[in-house]
């Protein structure tokens, strides 16, 4: 059953107490029902044009068109997106990780800690096999026969935190986000975070133009501006030819950015600050 609403509702919620397993499990379920509309239409396609339902056909190609520019989609992607930032600022705790921490205890200890959690994974096994067997038992119908439920392996989403490198796949939806949905604040605000991790320093840039051009009032392109030429400013002092080459495109652009031109950063914000003072409460 397709409940978008619920899954994002609950991937938002898993999201807020950092479960990113369960989050990312929700949200691209979602980002699988428009993958699957998708798969859906190449159906449609030979029957309209067999049944000569041009109208109904034309009507098809333009939703499949505007398919990602879907507010639900929007929302899954952007919620993708989020969680694989966090992913790469907080990894989980490698198996190598775990191993150094039990290299540091007392052999004795290090046995029992072992045997414990040998013990806890098969509890666990043995409790998902029962689980499964009882809910085989329960739909058997009046027939005699049995509808069998698949088992989800992964019901936390742990395999979906085993990625090399989530910005990678971060980048992958946020294309979507700037292809289909190029007037939002937040695919800006998603293309900002991620570039700057990235280290792609004018893909930033054109992402605070963006945010500027929707709102330059909003404290989050304002943040987003002191926060990307502050780091500017320490990469000039590395003085590479590369830096070299990027400084001066921002400084041929700086100009064009009234809120910062001719000003420093700290009188920049402190502009701000005095012009939102009454207002900043109700972003926090």
């Amino acid at each position: 059953m397709q409940c978008m609403w619920y899954e994002l509702a609950s991937g938002e919620s898993y999201f807020r107490q950092g479960d990113l397993g369960r989050a990312l499990k929700k949200f691209l379920a979602v980002e699988k029902h428009y993958a699957d509309i998708t798969e859906d239409q190449f159906d449609f396609h030979s029957y309209c044009l067999r049944k000569m339902t041009l109208r109904a056909y034309v009507a098809m190609l333009k939703f499949q068109d505007r398919l990602h520019s879907y507010v639900y989609f929007h929302k899954a992607a952007a919620g993708a997106i989020r969680c694989y930032v966090k992913l790469y600022d907080l990894p989980p705790k490698s198996t190598a990780d775990e191993d150094g921490e039990l290299s540091e205890l007392p052999p004795s200890q290090k046995k029992k800690m072992r045997q414990k959690q040998k013990k806890a994974d098969a509890r666990a096994k043995k409790e998902a096999e029962l689980k499964n067997e009882e809910t085989n038992a329960t739909s058997a119908s009046k027939s005699g026969k049995r509808n069998v439920k698949t088992i989800d392996p992964d019901p936390n989403g742990e395999k979906l935190l085993q990625v090399e490198d989530p910005l990678s796949e971060a980048t992958k939806y946020l294309k979507l986000l700037q292809k289909n949905s190029p007037d939002s604040f937040e695919t800006h605000l998603l293309s900002f975070e991620v570039n700057m991790r990235k280290k792609k320093i004018l893909l930033a840039f054109q992402a605070i133009k963006q945010l500027l051009r929707l709102d330059a009032e909003n404290p989050d392109s304002h943040r987003c501006l002191i926060r990307f030429f502050h780091k500017m400013g320490s990469m000039k002092a590395l003085a590479t030819d590369t830096n070299k080459l990027i400084w001066s495109v921002l400084e041929a652009e700086r100009p064009s950015i009234r809120q910062i031109h001719e000003k420093s950063l700290i009188e920049t914000n402190k502009i701000f600050l005095d012009k939102h003072e009454g207002h900043l409460l109700s972003y926090t």
